[in-house]
């Protein structure tokens, strides 16, 4: 006759736990409660740590997992190579996918099976035994059907119960960039999110971990920012409803914002900022993981409450991108898309946006900005004017401040540089009207109500100037408007 064991009544103490162990089989049941009952006091949790290092009770569970990896007697077929891991090289092999997640599951705290089930995962969907990011994976198809049975979250479940485990981690994480997808089984993901924030924040001078970390984060949530909403209605500023508004009906096209964030030590954009910080000299990284900041400050900028941010560290943020783009300011011309030069400068502006009287060192931002025009031009000085533009409209309501960044960036060579940008360009193409405007609006910025930067700029001769690289006529009213109140400003000295 088979026996039921109830479960033991908390009012007995953890000294319960050794009476349990003699008489209870080790299961995915027992094995989840006794998971539970760590969180009752120190005792249990001690009790409980006891029973899961106990070998002995242990090891039913722990060969019944081997049954399951080695499985031949339920197969019919078998084929090559008749090694370990039978029966998951037969799922594999017949695409089983549904009994082998139901394994993964049923044996969730066995960590041997764990790990080699997500390894031969990955090594099977990649194609390789050696991962690479950058590689095109033939199974694609494979690895998009995975979701629909959960597949994404069991692993990011095993990472978990496995956190000490390298392998299931780094495999993990590389499985996880092989099937996660922005626009499927969006309910599993800060479920995702919260895993890779617990394993950033245990290994963060593991550099492989963090890059494979940052991967699956940017794969995964790239298109959230611009095609999800949190839910909450956010009507544009004519009162008609928000661009999310057609689509909140739709939960495929809702997830919880907040919840990608995190709270306390795994709030994701302070652990970008750390890894950031512990691996300053690694290039590739620094590129990576700012653009992902970047991403989540995107994705900060439009939550309709911000109280998931109140762990964020504003000064630590800004100190790391401003060190990044100096670190990295040697390298050849990059790309403007994604350089770490493109990324910071867009991640200081969207912080501009975000709570820009917490910032403190705005100057060393608008400083970092004019180095990188400097020195690659093009794109990265129409960045130098927007970031000023942004500053300037920000400091509005504060006039010492507004006046210190005046003769700041008077004294910068910023406007020298600007109007250098469009007259060398004058010379091999007809510059556009938006050029010259706002060269003129930059001027406007940095002259208004202040006398001083206004002698500079008239002793400069800087609308003349300006005036010669306009060669595009007729002009429309809003070029005429600006230039106007640049000549009156600059007459008022």
């Amino acid at each position: 006759m088979k026996h039921t064991y109830p479960t033991p009544p908390l009012a007995l103490g953890p000294d319960i736990l050794p009476y349990v162990m003699g008489v209870v089989p080790a299961s995915r049941y027992q094995i989840a409660h006794l998971s539970g009952l760590r969180l009752v006091c120190r005792d249990f949790k001690a009790a409980v740590d006891s029973c899961r290092q106990n070998r002995e009770w242990m090891g039913r569970f722990a060969v019944q997992a081997a049954d399951f990896r080695d499985d031949v007697a339920r197969t019919g077929n078998v084929h090559p190579p008749l090694t370990l891991n039978r029966g998951i090289e037969r799922m594999l092999f017949a695409k089983q996918w549904q009994p082998l997640i139901e394994g993964m599951r049923e044996y969730n705290s066995d960590g041997t099976t764990q790990e080699i089930i997500i390894t031969r995962w990955m090594q099977t969907l990649s194609g390789s035994t050696i991962f690479d990011f950058s590689m095109q994976f033939a199974q694609r198809d494979d690895a998009s059907a995975l979701n629909k049975f959960g597949l994404h979250g069991v692993v990011a479940w095993a990472m978990r119960t496995h956190a000490h485990n390298r392998a299931v981690q780094i495999h993990g994480c590389h499985l996880l960039f092989l099937i996660v997808n922005d626009m499927d089984e969006l309910h599993v993901t800060p479920y995702i999110v919260a895993t890779l924030a617990a394993v950033m924040h245990a290994n963060m001078q593991d550099l492989e971990l963090q890059r494979a970390c940052v991967k699956v984060l940017e794969k995964m949530l790239c298109q959230v920012p611009d095609f999800f909403s949190d839910g909450e209605y956010a009507p544009d500023s004519d009162g008609e409803d928000g661009p999310m508004s057609d689509v909140d009906s739709d939960s495929r096209w809702v997830i919880d914002m907040s919840a990608l964030i995190q709270t306390g030590v795994h709030n994701v954009p302070n652990l970008l900022v750390r890894a950031m910080r512990e691996h300053m000299d690694d290039h590739d990284f620094q590129q990576d993981a700012s653009d992902v900041f970047y991403l989540f400050v995107r994705i900060m900028n439009g939550l309709t409450t911000r109280v998931c941010t109140k762990d964020f560290v504003m000064h630590e943020a800004e100190t790391v991108l401003i060190a990044s783009m100096r670190r990295h300011s040697h390298r050849k011309r990059p790309e403007m898309s994604h350089s770490v030069q493109n990324n910071c400068q867009c991640a200081l502006q969207g912080l501009m946006d975000f709570d820009f009287s917490s910032m403190k060192h705005v100057r060393e931002a608008m400083q970092a900005s004019i180095n990188a025009a400097m020195q690659y031009g093009g794109e990265f000085m129409e960045h130098m004017a927007i970031m000023f533009f942004k500053i300037m409209e920000k400091l509005a309501t504060a006039p010492l401040e507004t006046e210190r960044m005046q003769t700041f960036a008077a004294n910068s060579g910023m406007v020298q540089m600007y109007i250098r940008y469009i007259l060398e360009h004058a010379q091999t193409a007809p510059i556009s009207e938006d050029d010259t405007r706002d060269a003129f609006q930059l001027l406007i910025w940095i002259c208004i109500n202040n006398a001083d930067t206004s002698a500079q700029m008239v002793q400069a001769d800087v609308v003349r100037t300006i005036d010669s690289a306009s060669q595009i006529t007729p002009k429309t009213t809003r070029w005429h408007k600006t230039r106007d109140m640049l000549v009156e400003i600059l007459e008022e000295r």
